[in-house]
């Protein structure tokens, strides 16, 4: 177990920009039989819960709009998140962000993602807990796993769990939202390469741990077809969810365009 997060991992799944996943037989439900499957969540906004409430950074879910149909629990969203929903259909419970005090249950995992964060430290650097940072947090969930557990039971929980992580998309954007000089000591080949270095290196030493699985999509695609055709995901061009306006420019050579939902969508 030479790795840093000091535990093995049975599965991964990465949520990037390039795009890793896992896959678990039976999805890892639990029943009467089997111990549950914990899950343990990475990344940025996307899958935040709540870890950006307990830290000063303007990179906040914690007030309206978000949680509009309910109250704002931190989530960058108006209900649940993609790690909720996972966590539903493995019949877990919500898995609760790691910086909320006097959580200290980890049998059904926990959320170290950050709103903000990327896989470079320099990416907004103290507005978000980057990937190394998230890292860190887990090895001391390791710690305390072994303190409650005992050695047996905290090797075996963290080889039975599911990881789900979405990171990267920060990386690519902050240089062009701050006055950043990272695009300017390197080329945009160099740059890439050092965020997908960073997240590279992680997922090779996942892959010397037993039983790792990952498979590679696209994700890229998966977003510019939803641009480019945006009818044939019920979407609409020049209207936004409560006539908020805003400009979607994909790749910088198209032309901006404004979207929604259309109405009925839920």
């Amino acid at each position: 177990m030479a790795n840093p997060i000091l535990v093995p991992h049975q599965n991964l799944i990465y949520l990037l920009d390039i795009t890793t996943q896992a896959s678990h037989g039976d999805c890892g439900l639990p029943n009467k039989h089997t111990p549950a499957v914990p899950l343990f969540v990475f990344g940025d906004s996307i899958f935040d819960a709540g870890n950006n409430n307990f830290f000063s950074t303007v990179f906040q879910g914690n007030y309206w709009p978000y949680g509009e149909k309910g109250h704002p629990t931190g989530r960058i969203s108006d209900g649940r998140i993609i790690p909720d929903f996972i966590a539903e259909y493995a019949k877990l419970p919500s898995i609760p962000p790691y910086l909320e005090p006097g959580n200290e249950e980890f049998k059904y995992g926990v959320n170290f993602a950050s709103a903000g964060s990327g896989a470079l430290i320099e990416t907004r650097q103290g507005l978000g807990r980057d990937l190394h940072c998230q890292l860190s947090y887990f090895k001391n969930v390791g710690k305390s796993l072994r303190q409650k557990l005992g050695d047996e039971e905290a090797k075996s929980l963290p080889s039975r769990a599911v990881y789900v992580s979405n990171i990267g998309s920060n990386d690519y954007l902050f240089p062009f939202d701050t006055d950043s000089s990272m695009l300017r000591s390197c080329s945009r080949e160099e740059f890439v390469g050092l965020v997908i270095g960073n997240i590279t290196s992680v997922i090779k030493l996942e892959s010397e741990l037993k039983g790792f699985r990952y498979s590679l999509s696209d994700f890229h695609k998966f977003i510019t077809r939803r641009i480019d055709h945006p009818s044939e995901y019920v979407m609409l061009r020049n209207m936004l969810c409560q006539n908020l306006k805003v400009k979607c420019k994909c790749l910088g050579n198209v032309t901006s365009i404004s979207y929604n939902l259309s109405a009925g969508v839920t």
